[in-house]
C-alpha cells in the first residue's frame, strides 16, 4: 500500500495496471539490498603491442546512503577476483517516476561529481535515450536505443530480456542486456582496435539462486590442480633413455626443484616468478614465469623467445574431451604448436595423498615434428608427471615432493645444489656509478630471462650519442662502460628497452 502511494504522489492519479507496468519494468534492473552478481570480463586490444585480458568480479548491493545533493542512492561493493581482490564501491538509483537508471559520477567536465543517467527502463523497442558520458556538453552524450524485447532462456529458465545498443562515437558501439528479474546480463564493447565482453555467470536477487554454484568455489576448485603461490616448491625425479645419439644407448637418472619465489609486472599481467634448479647433475638454476587467468582457467607462459612473449601452457577448465593449443619446446629446442588433450579426470593416490588427477596428451601440429607429451595434474598438488617420447627415446619425470601452502607430501631428493648462482627475478636498469662523473662511468642492469638488449645514450635533446649494447643476452646481471671523453659537461641519459621492459637513468657529466 505505502508503495502504491508513493507512485501515486510521484505519477499522480494511476491505476493499478499502470502500477504493475511499473513493476515489471523495474524487475529489469534489481538493486535491493543484498542482490549478488557474479561476472567473467575478457577484452582483446588489436593495438600494438597485442594485449589480452582475462578477469572475474562480483557486484553486491550493500547498502543506502544519501549524497550531497540530497537523494539517496544504492551503495554497490565490486570486488575483483582477479589479480588482487580489490574492492571499489558505486552508487546507483532509479528514479521511480521516470524509470531512469542514474549513477553518481565524476564529471571531467566540469571536474566534480553529478547525477548522471545511464539508462531507462521505459525504453521500448525504437525508443532512443540520450545519457550524460563525461558531462562536455559539447560531445559527450551517449545515445542508447532499445532494440528488442525478447523472450529468452537465462541459467535454464525462461526470462525476458532486453536487448540495447549504445553508442559515443561511430567507432565506440556497446550492445548490452537486462534480464527480467535478474538484472545486468551481458555486453559487448566494440571499439577503435579492440573489443571487451562481459557475462553473468551467478546472480543471487531476492533470495533466489541462478546457477547452481558459485563462481569463486567453483574457481578455487579448479584452480587447485596448479598451485602457484609464493613459497609453494616442488621436486621431481628424471628418468630417462636415449639410443637418438652415436654410441651406446644412454640411462640417466636427474632431479631437479621448482619453487615459486615471487611476483613480477611483464606488460601489462603480472606474473609468478618461478625458479628451477638441478638438484643433481649441477646445471645452471634457471627463471621463468607463469600466470593464470581465473577467468578461464588458461595457464600462460612468458618466455621471450616466443613472438608475442606469452603462450598458453595449460587449461584447468578442460573436462574429458576437451583440446587447447598450446607452444610446446621439443627435444631439439625449437617450439612447436600441439593440440592438448584431457584424455579423463579420475581419483588417485599421489604422494601417499586421495585426490583427483587430470591426465592430458599433447600432439604436434606440424608435420614431422618431434615429440609427444602426456602429463598429469594432481588437484592441490600440481604438476604431478610428465613424459617426453621421440623417436629414439623418452623420459618420465616424477613428483616426489612438495609443500604447498606450508604443508609438505612425500620425501625430499636429498642431494641439493650448494650455493646456486642468484638469477634475477625483474628486469632493471642501475643508477650509473659514479654519478656525477668524469670522464668514465659504470652502467649495470639485470634480465630474468634471454632478451634483446638495445642501451643507448642520448643527450637533453633526445639526440642518440652513442649505442652501448644492440645484441641478445643471456640471463642475469650485466654492465658496461661508457667513456664520455670527446663530449661537453651537462646532463644525458641512459635508456634500456628489451622489448617489454624500458627504464631511463639521468647522467651527469661534469669535467
Amino acid at each position: 500500500m505505502k508503495r502504491i502511494l508513493l507512485f501515486s504522489l510521484l505519477l499522480g492519479t494511476v491505476s493499478f495496471a499502470q502500477v504493475d507496468s511499473l513493476k515489471q519494468m523495474l524487475d529489469y534492473y534489481p538493486l535491493q539490498t543484498g542482490d549478488y552478481w557474479e561476472y567473467v570480463f575478457s577484452s582483446y586490444d588489436g593495438m600494438a603491442p597485442w594485449e589480452s585480458y582475462y578477469s572475474a568480479y562480483s557486484v553486491e548491493v550493500i547498502g543506502d546512503t544519501t549524497l550531497t545533493n540530497g537523494l539517496q542512492y544504492k551503495i554497490l561493493r565490486r570486488i575483483d577476483f582477479y589479480p588482487g581482490y580489490d574492492s571499489s564501491f558505486a552508487f546507483e538509483r532509479i528514479d521511480s517516476s521516470t524509470s531512469c537508471i542514474y549513477k553518481w559520477t565524476y564529471k571531467s567536465y566540469p571536474g566534480t561529481y553529478q547525477d548522471t543517467k545511464v539508462d531507462s527502463l521505459f525504453a521500448q523497442p525504437g525508443d532512443t535515450i540520450v545519457a550524460s558520458w563525461e558531462g562536455d556538453p559539447t560531445n559527450s552524450y551517449e545515445r542508447t536505443i532499445c532494440q528488442s524485447i525478447v523472450n529468452d532462456t537465462v541459467f535454464g529458465m525462461p526470462a525476458q530480456t532486453r536487448q540495447m545498443r549504445s553508442w559515443r562515437s561511430a567507432d565506440y558501439v556497446t550492445n548490452y542486456s537486462l534480464a527480467k528479474g535478474i538484472g545486468f546480463l551481458n555486453e559487448e564493447d566494440s571499439y577503435d582496435f579492440g573489443d571487451s565482453w562481459i557475462s553473468l555467470v551467478y546472480a543471487k536477487v531476492n533470495g533466489i539462486e541462478y546457477k547452481e554454484k558459485n563462481m569463486a568455489a567453483t574457481l578455487k576448485n579448479r584452480l587447485s590442480y596448479y598451485p602457484l603461490q609464493n613459497g609453494d616448491f616442488w621436486e621431481y625425479r628424471v628418468d630417462s633413455y636415449d639410443c637418438d645419439t652415436t654410441g651406446p644407448c644412454k640411462e640417466d637418472t636427474s632431479a631437479y626443484s621448482v619453487e615459486v619465489i615471487g611476483d613480477t609486472l611483464l606488460g601489462r599481467d603480472y606474473y609468478k616468478t618461478i625458479r628451477s634448479a638441478h638438484l643433481y647433475p649441477s646445471r645452471p638454476t634457471l627463471t621463468f614465469f607463469q600466470r593464470i587467468e581465473p577467468a578461464t582457467g588458461s595457464v600462460f607462459s612468458f618466455n621471450p623467445e616466443f613472438s608475442n612473449g606469452v603462450q598458453q601452457a595449460d587449461s584447468l577448465f578442460a573436462e574429458p574431451g576437451d583440446t587447447f593449443l598450446t607452444i610446446t619446446k621439443a627435444p631439439d629446442e625449437s617450439s612447436f604448436p600441439f593440440r592438448a588433450c584431457c584424455v579423463y579426470d579420475t581419483s588417485d593416490t599421489i604422494l601417499e595423498t586421495p585426490t583427483q588427477i587430470k591426465y592430458f596428451q599433447e600432439f604436434p601440429m606440424v608435420i614431422d615434428a618431434k615429440g609427444e607429451y602426456s602429463y598429469t595434474l594432481a588437484k592441490g598438488l600440481g604438476l604431478y608427471s610428465f613424459e617426453d617420447s621421440w623417436y629414439q627415446g623418452n623420459s618420465n619425470t616424477t613428483l616426489v615432493y612438495a609443500k604447498i601452502n606450508g604443508k609438505e607430501y612425500g620425501t625430499k631428493v636429498l642431494v641439493s645444489v650448494k650455493n646456486p648462482p642468484v638469477v634475477p627475478i625483474v628486469f632493471a636498469l642501475f643508477q650509473n656509478y659514479p654519478n656525477p662523473f668524469n670522464p668514465t662511468t659504470t652502467i649495470r642492469y639485470q634480465l630474468p630471462g634471454v632478451s634483446h638488449v638495445d642501451l643507448k645514450v642520448y643527450d637533453v635533446l633526445g639526440r642518440e650519442i652513442a649505442t652501448l649494447v644492440n645484441e641478445r643476452q643471456t640471463v642475469g646481471s650485466h654492465s658496461v662502460n661508457f667513456s664520455a671523453n670527446t663530449l661537453p659537461s651537462g646532463v644525458y641519459f641512459c635508456r634500456l628497452v628489451t622489448g617489454i621492459f624500458t627504464a631511463t637513468r639521468k647522467m651527469i657529466l661534469l669535467k
